[in-house]
């Protein structure tokens, strides 16, 4: 396995790894295993806990017990309440069990299997739960039934660590008679990374430049930065707000962007208000208009962040380009878009998305992408490029394809024009350059 792919492993088992819970603060039910088994919960309070008529839960079937001497906690190093063996599962309002939907499955956090630096806490090994998932993992597709993924559960915790579920001493574990219930929270944020990692595994090749740039272990070695000429800026062809020109270090960083390479990786820091994300829109124009001028796709750009607030700032500022009211040009010619960013939020998030405007989407596609992708919408947005076209070139359009045709060549006219005006205006300081130093010669 070659290096790159080692790290892919690596981060890939780190993802997967499924952890303990802490439930100590949650509210929680307590019920028995034979209760869980039977598919069938009776306990005090249910009936206010399940609010909806299915409440996706997690059954902490085994708990590790707190030892207790003359009134006192014992010393451990094993926080109270610690659980196990977690199966997610379905509860309905009557109080019955399902089999949990989207593939989830029971597991035994990576703290209690080995390889551990401290074997000794290890309840069963890592290749022992993955084999026996891979071995019956397909029982569950055949059937979903309660039975026989409890059978499942059941089976898998024998597996792995030698014993019934049922034991209350397990190796040098003893467990509480109780089992808890939780409402399940934990999301599943990581399914998509981890699928990312997996793909990135069957390659017969090392991963992609840009992933061998994130996982390099040198530093790179420094370079010059690259002169503000005109070379340089006649690279820079889009600008997505006039009102305001490039300070010098923006230009910096446009010049570097413009020279990188595939899998090259460019950092830009600044504290708030330094002008970062009018950086982004001059880089994101310049990529949209070098496409346009190859009459090629829009470039597909991803902004990402630990946070929802950076991303939603890049698109807000999307939104509040400075629009002149005297021609159509700074306003989108298609049907039911109104900015350049469409939001991918959790779905806790897509009601503040919409009272925000922004176009937004989930990972199925839904929500934006359907609707502006549908039959009626692309038929409308035909007929609104037409308009739009022959409103800002004042003649009258039929045909997208001569619409298309006329918008390339004033956009190549107008870069030609620029390119000509750069060189112009080089020309023009080298001349005042040479009679200044003249005059200094005099003097």
């Amino acid at each position: 396995m070659q290096l790159g792919q080692k790290f892919a492993h690596y981060f890939r088992n780190s993802l997967a790894a499924k952890l303990t819970i802490d439930f100590k603060k949650k509210a929680f039910l307590i019920t028995d295993l034979t209760s869980i088994e039977l598919g069938k919960i009776s306990t005090a309070g249910i009936e206010k806990w399940v609010k909806k008529a299915e409440e996706d839960i997690i059954i902490v079937a085994k708990t590790i017990k707190t030892n207790v001497e003359n009134q006192t906690r014992k010393a451990s190093n094993i926080d109270d309440m610690t659980g196990l063996f977690y199966i997610p599962a379905i509860m309905d309002k009557k109080e019955n069990l399902k089999a949990p939907e989207n593939s989830k499955l029971p597991w035994i956090p990576r703290t209690f299997l080995s390889p551990l630096v401290d074997d000794e806490l290890a309840i069963g090994a890592v290749d022992t739960i993955d084999e026996y998932i891979s071995n019956n993992f397909q029982l569950l597709k055949q059937q979903q039934d309660w039975h026989t993924y409890y059978k499942f559960a059941q089976e898998m915790f024998k597996t792995v660590c030698k014993a019934d579920l049922a034991e209350v001493h397990i190796q040098h574990y003893t467990f509480e008679p109780n089992v808890y219930i939780i409402k399940d929270d934990t999301g599943k944020f990581n399914q998509h990374i981890i699928a990312l990692y997996d793909d990135l595994l069957e390659q017969d090749t090392e991963p992609f430049k840009l992933y061998q740039s994130f996982i390099k272990k040198e530093f790179e070695k420094d370079v010059p930065l690259i002169e503000n000429n005109v070379s340089m800026m006649k690279k820079h062809v889009g600008q997505m707000n006039n009102e305001y020109s490039l300070s010098p270090s923006q230009r910096e960083s446009i010049n570097h962007f413009n020279v990188m390479n595939e899998g090259e990786i460019l950092a830009v820091n600044g504290p708030p208000g330094t002008g970062k994300t009018t950086l982004l829109q001059s880089l994101v124009a310049t990529l949209f208009v070098k496409k346009a001028l190859k009459e090629e796709k829009a470039p597909f750009i991803v902004a990402s962040s630990t946070n929802n607030q950076a991303v939603t700032n890049i698109i807000d500022s999307f939104s509040s380009i400075h629009h002149d009211k005297n021609t159509n040009l700074t306003k989108r010619w298609i049907e039911g878009v109104h900015s350049l960013g469409v939001y991918f939020p959790a779905h806790s998030k897509q009601k503040e998305a919409k009272a925000k405007g922004f176009h937004y989407t989930d990972p199925r596609g839904e929500g934006f992408f359907k609707e502006v992708e549908s039959e009626a919408n692309i038929n409308a947005s035909k007929e609104k490029l037409i308009k739009e076209c022959s409103t800002f070139f004042n003649q009258q359009f039929t045909d997208i394809s001569i619409c298309q045709k006329t918008i390339h060549d004033r956009l190549t006219r107008i870069i030609h024009i620029q390119e000509e005006l750069l060189t112009l205006y080089n020309r023009l300081q080298s001349y005042l350059n040479k009679d200044m130093d003249k005059v200094h010669i005099i003097v």
